[in-house]
């Protein structure tokens, strides 16, 4: 697997398993560095679940971009960037549009532990 390494981090063309494993060991490392206590832990779940479908809205986006038909051609049309241009602005949109009912969802947890 190709890599190149930018400061501390690491891009590479990933496999969707080694995604998937990638935002899991992700989560479980924010979980843990959390350090909640036995109240904020109860409220954790929907947290987690509202990080492991963004996580999936980006392991998807990022699947169907390695897997899209490359142009290798040197001399790109304008219509094409501008299209790659929109569809990005629209990914960046979508999940902040898709998550405004989970706004605040670890709130209490935050304003405990504060």
């Amino acid at each position: 697997m190709p890599s190149t390494v930018i400061g501390a981090t690491v891009i590479s063309r990933m496999n969707p398993e080694d995604r998937a494993a990638y935002a899991d060991a992700r989560i479980a490392a924010v979980h843990a560095g959390l350090k909640l206590t036995a109240d904020q832990e109860k409220l954790w779940p929907p947290v987690e679940a509202a990080v492991r479908e963004f996580a999936k809205l980006r392991i998807d986006r990022a699947n169907a971009r390695m897997n899209a038909p490359r142009d290798d051609s040197s001399q790109r049309s304008r219509t094409i960037r501008w299209r790659g241009w929109r569809d990005r602005a629209d990914n960046m949109a979508t999940p902040a549009a898709g998550h405004e009912e989970d706004r605040g969802c670890g709130r209490p947890a935050l304003q405990d532990a504060g």
